[in-house]
């Protein structure tokens, strides 16, 4: 990834724009106290950290005004996950609260549930404006009341200056550092979930080009199958790949395809002399090694498509995108796992 995207979200007066000029070490944001100052959804780019953020409109107590300010982040949101890339998706939310105001209201744990659970966005309740360390732990202990597996981190964006002493800024450090380990944490779990997805998806087509072998292994002509097995793998494994979004050449797929089927193939080798011979002998013999060959067809098929799929979550757990759209990676990935199996299936008869 290469930006972070981060929308900071509260209640006016809550210190989200002293919170963004904190971080990014200037005054970019428009800051106030009193009336709300943010009138209109702002981004602002870091200059020595790969970092945006979004300072949005505060939310009002008036439920209309609440509820359009919540409405403007959501289609941020939205409208961020559609752009292709995920640099562009807005990947935390920090929802600030005011210490000062000792107030968290059942709504905005509401809010931040909602966006946790229905936008996938890890959020962060920044408690701005922690003056006194007492308050501050109070307020802090009534949100993970409030909100379970709570993020929250205290903060005091600028220096604090009282009639007797100057309280410094702090947190601002512990904010980035905890945002940008729990995105990480965040990113692996989804990537883990999608991968997951994508193997489910691609099992479904291994089921119905297995069911497509069996019926092409029924052919009562001896070795005749055999072409058209090949052509219903290959069509299975550019089905796959293109679920894992690897647009592969047909010569690509071509060698994929013998890599994977050959030594697989190879291994019921005994049963498929079997099946093709008894398809010279008329009347029950054909019938006898057709449904040999059929069943045997159905289950290279099935080990074809499944080593395949395990070939391509191993490589996505293991390289970057930019590896794994390239075709000699792979087919060197494919090979290195067929002969790493072959060794560990040494004397076995199946895969």
């Amino acid at each position: 990834m290469k930006n972070i995207n981060i929308v900071v979200v509260g209640k006016s007066g809550s210190g989200k724009s002293t919170l963004i000029n904190a971080v990014l070490g200037k005054e970019t944001a428009e800051a106030g106290v009193g009336a709300p100052v943010t009138r209109t959804t702002q981004s602002f780019d870091g200059e020595e950290i790969p970092l945006t953020l979004y300072d949005t409109v505060g939310i009002e107590l008036d439920e209309d005004k609440r509820w359009e300010s919540i409405n403007n982040v959501e289609k941020l949101v939205r409208n961020s996950s559609l752009e292709g890339g995920t640099d562009n998706h807005i990947h935390i939310m920090w929802y600030c609260v005011n210490s000062m105001g000792k107030r968290f209201e059942p709504p905005e744990a509401d809010l931040i549930s909602r966006f946790e659970k229905e936008h996938d966005v890890p959020v962060f309740i920044v408690l701005t404006q922690c003056v006194s360390q007492k308050p501050a732990d109070e307020l802090s202990q009534t949100i993970k009341d409030m909100v379970s597996d709570a993020n929250v981190i205290k903060v005091l964006s600028e220096d604090f200056e009282t009639d007797t002493a100057v309280v410094p800024s702090f947190g601002i450090d512990e904010l980035l550092k905890s945002s940008i380990e729990n995105l990480q944490g965040h990113m692996a779990r989804a990537a883990k979930r999608g991968l997951e997805n994508k193997a489910a998806e691609a099992r479904k087509y291994v089921k119905g080009f297995s069911a497509g072998a069996f019926v092409t292994g029924f052919t009562p002509i001896p070795f005749s199958d055999a072409p058209l097995l090949v052509a219903e793998q290959i069509g299975m494994i550019t089905a796959i790949s293109v679920i894992f979004d690897l647009p592969f050449s047909k010569s690509v797929i071509a060698q994929i395809a013998s890599s994977i089927g050959a030594p697989v193939a190879a291994s019921f080798v005994g049963r498929t002399i079997v099946s093709n011979a008894l398809k010279f002998i008329p009347g029950i013999g054909t019938l006898a090694g057709g449904a040999i060959s059929a069943v045997t067809a159905t289950a290279i098929t099935a080990a074809v498509g499944e080593l395949y799929i395990r070939v391509l979550m191993s490589i996505c757990r293991d390289l970057s995108s930019e590896e794994l759209l390239d075709s000699d990676t792979v087919l060197e990935r494919v090979r290195d796992f067929i002969d790493n199996n072959s060794k560990k299936k040494r004397g076995k008869k199946t895969w």
